[in-house]
């Protein structure tokens, strides 16, 4: 089997897998923090800047007020990214959870699970237990358990 990723936050986040005599096209999408690395860590703070350069108006965000996050969620640029990612979902067949992250990738692999699609929670360093990894397909600690898995899938 051939495997081919681009870890891309967004719609990108899409993986081909060809293998055998015939070719089978499943989408996958890896979803995780965008600013943090399994194996490289980036510094929050250069996060923090990319919003500060490139959305003004988000400046503040982590003094917002709990009404403040509720309105900025009908940002036109939130909007515009929510329904990027929706789009992108829908059109996966497989969802890989990579941690560490956080709570948007969460809710994305659990918005995966909900709709019976197949869900892998991928857990390569020690992480904080979490019970409610029973709902995905699998749970992998290694690459070629990840690999074993989406094997199983095609």
């Amino acid at each position: 089997i051939k495997f081919f990723a681009k870890f891309i936050h967004g719609t990108e986040n899409f993986c081909n897998f060809v293998g055998g005599n015939h070719e089978r096209i499943l989408l996958f999408y890896f979803t995780s923090d965008w600013y943090s690395d399994v194996k490289v860590q980036k510094n929050i703070s250069d996060y923090q800047l990319f919003i500060r350069l490139s959305y003004p108006e988000l400046r503040y965000y982590m003094e917002w007020t709990p009404q403040q996050y509720r309105e900025m969620l009908h940002h036109p640029k939130a909007e515009r990214q929510f329904h990027n990612d929706i789009e992108a979902m829908e059109a996966c067949d497989v969802c890989v959870l990579v941690l560490p992250c956080g709570r948007s990738a969460h809710t994305e692999a659990g918005w995966f699970a909900g709709k019976g699609k197949f869900t892998i929670a991928y857990i390569p360093e020690k992480q904080e237990p979490e019970l409610m990894y029973n709902l995905f397909d699998k749970v992998c600690c290694t690459i070629d358990e990840l690999i074993d898995a989406i094997n199983i899938e095609l």
